[in-house]
């Protein structure tokens, strides 16, 4: 799993210098489905514009798993392209995605997990929480594994706040070495009050995650 995980932290670094999106690359085992984090206007509109951040359903149910609608945009405008994986077999499928491109991947690996015969994986590095917590419970129930990255002092994978992400969080030091849980809700006020946005952002970098994650021992990605 360790070296899975670091393959889609660099793949996620690499998609913003490649022009197709999503990106797929398979080798003997895996398809890696790589989704691109925010890089035109529309893409910074979708994630940031706050009016178009009301919970939308993913499912008939309203009362079930709802995505920020922004997120979900952004989805279909790339689902086509994986729409019919059927030709990878059941080769295990790991969706993964730096900032916007991992909120994209949680969403994506619940329409495809449904079908696809092998094993789903969502890694996802710097991503903002994607949903409500029903549908944070549906991404875990259909992956095998769901890891979510944070960088230190990143603030992107705590927004939204009133939202849920949608795996088990790794969180790292600059030099790979892990960060404990902030479970008590004071130690987070601490955080949020510590966070210098300006400066605080160059956590969130794809090479930086890339690094880190390239740093970082097995057994911190173990769960």
């Amino acid at each position: 799993m360790p070296q899975r995980i670091r393959m889609a932290a660099s793949l996620s670094s690499d998609i913003y210098d490649h022009p197709s999106h999503p990106l797929i690359r398979e080798d003997d085992k895996t398809v890696y489905v790589i989704f691109r984090g925010s890089v035109a206007l529309n893409d910074w509109k979708n994630s940031a514009d706050f009016k178009s951040d009301r919970l939308c359903c993913v499912h008939k149910n309203k009362f079930g798993p709802r995505v920020h609608r922004g997120f979900l945009t952004e989805f279909h405008q790339v689902s086509h392209v994986i729409r019919d994986l059927s030709a990878y077999g059941a080769k295990d499928i790991v969706f993964a995605g730096h900032s916007l491109g991992g909120a994209i991947a949680a969403i994506a690996a619940t329409h495809v997990a449904e079908s696809y015969p092998g094993r789903v994986f969502v890694y996802t590095y710097g991503a903002p929480k994607p949903g409500n917590r029903a549908f944070a419970r549906l991404v875990q129930a259909r992956a095998v594994d769901v890891v979510d990255v944070v960088h230190d002092h990143d603030p992107v994978p705590h927004m939204p706040w009133w939202m849920y992400r949608a795996g088990r969080r790794v969180w790292l030091r600059g030099d790979g070495r892990p960060l404990p849980a902030m479970r008590r809700w004071w130690k987070r006020l601490r955080f949020w009050f510590a966070i210098d946005l300006f400066n605080d952002l160059k956590d969130h970098n794809s090479r930086e995650y890339r690094r880190i994650c390239t740093v970082a021992n097995d057994d911190v990605f173990e769960g």
